[in-house]
């Protein structure tokens, strides 16, 4: 009840950084409503697309985020359809985002027991 207050609260006060913060808050404290927590992990995302500055590095977070609770709730389509949106983010040279998409895409495929596949997004 207090993360959905200082939710309510970010989004009043349009602060970004508040906003991700009390999502963040609000899906760990959803983790059991597995709809909720993927409904806060959306909206995280959305925020984090949502920003001026595009940073690959808060996407892929809530990328990660989201992927995590689609493959806990047994949801495989879904989590190789979000990792597949993180292997197309612009990535520039930062090689070592580029690398958490590629494992996370990785992750997905053992997740679905796709070993070959997995093995080459892992390279």
């Amino acid at each position: 009840e207090t993360a959905e207050a200082a939710l309510v609260l970010a989004r009043e006060l349009k602060d970004r950084r508040q906003i991700k913060e009390a999502v963040d808050l609000v899906v760990q404290l959803r983790a059991g409503d597995a709809e909720s927590a993927l409904e806060a992990a959306q909206e995280e995302l959305d925020l984090v697309k949502a920003g001026d500055n595009s940073d690959p590095r808060r996407e892929l977070a809530a990328l990660q985020r989201l992927v995590s609770l689609q493959l806990t709730n047994e949801d495989v389509e879904a989590a190789t359809k979000t990792a597949e949106k993180a292997l197309q983010l612009e990535f520039g040279d930062d090689k070592k985002v580029e690398g958490f998409a590629m494992q996370l895409m990785a992750e997905v495929h053992l997740n679905a027991r796709r070993y070959e596949q997995a093995l080459a997004s892992a390279t």
